[in-house]
């Protein structure tokens, strides 16, 4: 560091000592809370969990069923097949609709030549 300082102006030199002067060390201590403060703070939080209860609710059968652990959120055994018929019929028109091309005829004269 005294290098450095040798290398600057004399008004960069008077800067450097009076914030060297001024410069505090902080440091860092653990107080011990008291019991008054931890219950101020436990009852401010009590009004405040007794005001969000309803938002607590368990979820009712009318509702979807998102996180409560079954499978696809299906809480009703209609949805089930519903899904599973609507899955299958489209799977049924794309099978239907990819089984004639190509053929089998993949001769010159497929089409596909210029």
């Amino acid at each position: 560091m005294q290098t450095a300082v040798a290398f600057k102006t004399p008004l960069a030199r008077a800067a450097t000592r009076a914030t060297r002067a001024t410069s505090r060390v902080v440091v860092c201590r653990a107080q011990q809370q008291s019991v008054f403060s931890k219950a101020a703070a436990a009852g401010v939080s009590v009004p405040a969990l007794l005001a969000a209860h309803p938002a607590f609710a368990l979820v009712d059968e009318r509702m979807a069923g998102e996180g409560t652990g079954k499978i696809f959120g299906i809480n009703d055994g209609a949805l089930f097949w519903n899904m599973l018929a609507i899955f299958s019929s489209v799977w049924a028109v794309y099978y239907l609709s990819q089984k004639d091309l190509d053929g089998g005829d993949t001769g010159d004269d497929s089409g596909l030549s210029l």
